[in-house]
């Protein structure tokens, strides 16, 4: 119903312009608070999360939504600066900023902080750099900047010191950068300064089976990496560092350098598994190249090419994309570096934007996917489509006539 819905508002509307198919690209002008983004994330129920330098960003489909720090209020952001969101199994939304670890209410739009503790004594807000729930035994890693990695049971929302201090026995840095949970239960740690480390997600300890190569052994403490990605068929790891692109083989459990000459020297920022461009035999990774653009990486022949995604119509060269996002219907969410957010459609019909504006005035514009993904206002589902009359938004049924001056495509 969705599907034909969005199909009719497309080809039996005179007064649009069906450009579905083209890519988006949001910048502070148009909605963003800042175009420093850290993370993007999709929640169960659909709604895109876009965590920035200038606060949290709800997009419901029809606007952005912005939550940001308030000294004069005891419900809001620990800060602006917001690097990373998780909505764990029991569904508490928990936010990392850099001054600390806080809940939200999504029901009250209001934010809880919840304290951190090095010792029973000494409560911390650092910097949370990622976090990362393990659905085997409910609980949440928490990896921060300087205060090393925190373990919470999300049942309870209780700290489990003794987790921490089991995994501080191997860990020897405060400064976290990223973390990655694999299909086969590991817990990747990946700090700042040195070489990762593999933990067990359930047991914390030492996770077996896997090896580096003798060269990757000699580069030592000088790998760090970006990010990393799974392939879901093959439980092959692609790894984006300093040291080049990274494979660790699913057979064999070796970690090493990917085979192909511009891959072995690629400095990936992000990496994502491209379902939308594997097929057959080919299977390929999307890279944020460190040195700007995209590149894809071919599993098969190890090696990296200039990424063709057919909705991207602007020149990508520049563009660094250091997070990456594939929602539930097959889009691709691009955070491009002191940019803002790119959106590329899986489809002509898998996401259309439409702006909506009496002024054509970018503070008074809304954003609209019509009953596309991610999630839209409730009134898709019941055969109506949102639209922005005045600067507020409003609600047509199928067959009403909106006026001329309400409408803008957006080219």
């Amino acid at each position: 119903m969705r599907r034909f819905l969005l199909s009719a508002v497309l080809l039996g509307g005179a007064f649009l312009t069906a450009t579905g198919q083209n890519a988006r690209l949001y910048l502070p002008e148009t909605g963003l608070p800042n175009s420093q983004v850290n993370r993007i994330y999709q929640d169960r129920t659909d709604y895109i999360w876009i965590c920035t330098e200038g606060g949290l960003v709800r997009f419901d489909g029809m606007r952005f939504e912005t939550y940001q720090h308030d000294r004069e209020s005891a419900n809001c952001l620990s800060s602006s600066s917001v690097i990373d969101m998780v909505e764990d199994s029991r569904g508490t939304k928990w936010i990392g900023t850099a001054a600390g670890l806080d809940i939200l209410d999504s029901e009250y739009a209001s934010f809880t902080h919840f304290d951190l503790h090095r010792n029973p004594e000494t409560p911390v807000n650092p910097y949370i750099g990622r976090m990362v729930e393990v659905p085997a035994n409910g609980t949440l890693i928490v990896g921060t900047g300087g205060a090393g990695v925190f373990v919470i049971d999300c049942e309870t929302r209780q700290e489990l010191p003794e987790s921490r201090e089991t995994i501080h026995r191997i860990l020897h840095t405060d400064y976290i950068h990223t973390l990655f949970l694999d299909a086969s239960g590991r817990l990747w740690i990946l700090p700042g300064d040195s070489k990762p480390v593999i933990l067990d997600a359930v047991s914390l300890e030492p996770a077996g089976g896997l090896t580096w190569s003798p060269e990757l052994q000699k580069a030592g403490d000088l790998i760090r990496v970006n990010d990393m990605a799974e392939d879901p068929f093959t439980g092959n790891i692609l790894l984006g560092s300093t040291e080049g692109l990274l494979l660790c083989e699913a057979g064999s459990g070796l970690i090493r350098k990917a085979a192909g000459h511009r891959a072995a020297a690629t400095v990936g920022a992000s990496v994502i598994f491209d379902s939308q461009a594997s097929s057959g035999e080919e299977r390929l990774f999307l890279v944020g190249n460190e040195d700007g653009g995209l590149l894809h990486f071919d599993t098969e022949t190890e090696e990296v090419r200039t990424a063709v995604v057919s909705s991207i119509r602007q020149e990508t060269g520049n563009w660094k994309a250091t997070s990456n996002l594939r929602d539930s219907q097959g889009n691709l969410w691009l955070g491009l570096y002191q940019t803002g957010v790119l959106v590329a459609p899986k489809s002509r019909f898998g996401f259309s934007y439409m702006g909506f504006s009496t002024r054509g005035m970018p503070g008074e514009m809304r954003t609209a996917s019509t009953c596309g993904s991610p999630r839209t206002a409730a009134a898709c589902s019941a055969g109506r489509w949102p639209a922005v009359a005045g600067g507020f938004p409003s609600v047509f049924s199928p067959g009403t006539t909106l006026p001329s001056t309400t409408m803008q495509s957006w080219p």
